[in-house]
């Protein structure tokens, strides 16, 4: 678990990107900049069910990682 999260300021109304960290992909902790599409809910509120997790997923339109190799990335709060 991290805390490794930057969003950048949002230029679009229809999509938004933040760099994170992930170690899924390669076993190591690496930053990747994603950049997501935001799109209208389908959700209907108005219904009295329980939506599901896809009401609230936005699609990936890219993803870069900013950093490779067999080391982690590490969180340093404070450092200098």
């Amino acid at each position: 678990v991290h805390d490794i999260f930057y969003p950048f300021v949002q230029t679009r109304d229809d999509e938004i990107s933040f760099i994170w960290a992930n170690e899924s992909q390669t076993g190591f902790c690496h930053l990747y900049q994603i950049t997501s599409i935001l799109k209208p809910g389908c959700y209907q509120w108005a219904k009295q069910c329980s939506p599901s997790a896809d009401d609230f997923k936005c699609p990936i339109k890219e993803e870069i990682a900013l950093t490779s190799g067999e080391w982690e990335v590490l969180a340093r709060h404070g450092s200098r």
